[in-house]
């Protein structure tokens, strides 16, 4: 018959040393590994949190590109025409003066002659018509004119060419406009060119 050989007291002893150390050597390994991936997690949370902070600062950045090309493309649309009105509005101070110069024209006796001709009368009409024209495709454009004349001077609209001495009219206040000042969509493109009165 066989003789089943008993493990000895020591033997036993080892043995279970050896699967003491064994399983704390595996623990120790699992406990290792399993740190490692809570750092690799954390890491990987991480750098999710940063590409979604830098998704939203990029998002942002974008949206605020179109939003600045959208207000500069209608800010240029809106001025486009402004070098164009500053080359057509001459025109326009020309027709003025020729009134102007019609106006006086009538304060002397010896033309009294000619502002009875119908003629001379219809040609007057007609560059009114004109000017008065003029004046409305300007403004229909957006140009808007400075008012001046019984205005107090105001340096940021007006520019002084002269002083006037009336007693009838008050310091600052201009008497006269020489050339009249434009505003296109409320930015001044010309300064009205003005005598103010100083006493």
């Amino acid at each position: 018959m066989d003789e089943k050989t008993t493990p000895s007291h020591e033997e036993l002893n080892i043995s279970q040393e050896t699967h003491s150390e064994n399983t704390e050597n595996n623990n120790e390994k699992n406990s290792d590994q399993a740190q490692e991936e809570v750092t690799v997690a954390r890491d990987v949370s991480n750098q999710q949190v940063d590409w979604k902070s830098q998704a939203a600062y990029y998002a942002a950045e974008i949206d605020n590109i179109q939003k600045r090309f959208v207000r500069e493309s209608a800010e240029l649309r809106k001025y486009a025409n402004e070098e164009l009105l500053k080359k057509i509005v001459p025109a326009l101070d020309t027709l003025t003066l020729a009134l102007k110069a019609a106006e006086r024209a009538k304060l002397v006796p010896e033309n009294e002659g000619l502002f009875s001709h119908k003629l001379f009368l219809s040609f007057i009409q007609g560059v009114e018509m004109t000017a008065k024209q003029f004046e409305n495709v300007l403004q229909a454009a957006g140009v808007e004119f400075i008012k001046s004349v019984g205005e107090t001077f105001d340096p940021t609209i007006h520019e002084a060419l002269g002083q006037a001495n009336k007693s009838d009219v008050k310091d600052n206040v201009i008497t006269e406009e020489f050339e009249r000042g434009l505003k296109l969509h409320g930015r001044i493109i010309r300064p009205a060119k003005v005598f103010v009165n100083k006493n």
